[in-house]
């Protein structure tokens, strides 16, 4: 098996050797890897895999936590336990810092149900954080109209329509 498998590997084909932005990938560690999947190799950088990561294990709509397997963009195949793992190290060994669903993913052995329910909140978490901090201004600020209708004291809170919104989004 293990013959067949370097056999396999040396005659892989390179199906991608650009990053997602369409860049040409040369391989270096700490900068980019090459994975095997489907009989074929794709390469890789290592912001785009800590990207994918984050995008599949952030996976909340409407701020309800349903996070997905990490999956390859050019086939859409789940990314195995044994490809996370080379992404894990990966990441460790390069000079990007760890996010914390991966490390928190690595550490349920890359079961998805597993980190599902035993880090439901956390993800929840980092998925409002980075809503606030990459959403929409308008968006964002229908949210703050709506939470200051909602939660707002008596005498109510009136903020003055010239008030600039990015100084308001940021104070709430």
């Amino acid at each position: 098996a293990t013959f067949a498998k370097l056999w396999r590997l040396k005659h892989a084909v390179v199906q991608v050797s650009d990053d997602l932005c369409m860049n040409p990938i040369t391989i270096q560690s700490g900068r980019s890897i090459s994975i095997f999947q489907n009989n074929s190799i794709y390469y890789f950088s290592i912001s785009d895999l800590i990207n994918i990561c984050t995008a599949a294990l952030i996976h909340s709509p409407g701020f309800f936590s349903d996070p997905h397997t990490p999956r390859n963009p050019y086939i859409n195949l789940p990314f195995t336990n044994a490809i996370m793992y080379k992404i894990y190290d990966s990441v460790r060994k390069s000079n990007y810092r760890m996010p914390i669903l991966l490390h928190l993913y690595y550490l349920c052995d890359f079961d998805i149900n597993r980190f599902y329910l035993t880090h439901e909140a956390t993800v929840r978490s980092e998925y409002i954080n980075n809503f606030v901090k990459t959403g929409d201004t308008d968006e964002l600020s229908i949210y703050v109209d709506e939470m200051l209708d909602k939660f707002s004291t008596r005498p109510r809170l009136n903020i003055h329509n010239e008030f600039p919104q990015e100084i308001l989004l940021d104070i709430m």
